[in-house]
């Protein structure tokens, strides 16, 4: 028998910006996990600011549903915001690592 191969593998960041224009209730973003990557588990955070009654919730059916299990497979992160004013700034990321 061959001696086993360790491979070392560092995650990727993919960060959201985004700058929201007007006020709003229930802002939801959404974001796909890159083809060919598989999410970091618990990796999928707000930045900042880090607003009251924000969370997190991702999906395993490409983006039809969602729900808080990090259950794989995961094919979408989805942040929602209870109330934004205009001219705020948030920032949102998620980490992934390339299949092999």
């Amino acid at each position: 028998m061959g001696a086993g191969k360790v491979i070392e593998v560092n995650p990727t960041t993919k960060a959201i910006v985004w700058e929201y224009a007007g006020t709003g209730t229930d802002v939801v973003v959404t974001d796909q996990v890159p083809d060919g990557t598989k999410l970091v588990i618990g990796s999928v955070v707000f930045i900042e600011p880090v607003i009251s009654g924000s969370y997190v919730m991702v999906s395993h059916d490409g983006g039809k549903t969602y729900d808080s299990s990090y259950t794989e497979p995961i094919t979408h992160g989805r942040w929602t915001i209870p109330a934004m004013e205009p001219g705020i700034t948030i920032a949102m990321e998620f980490k992934v690592v390339i299949q092999p």
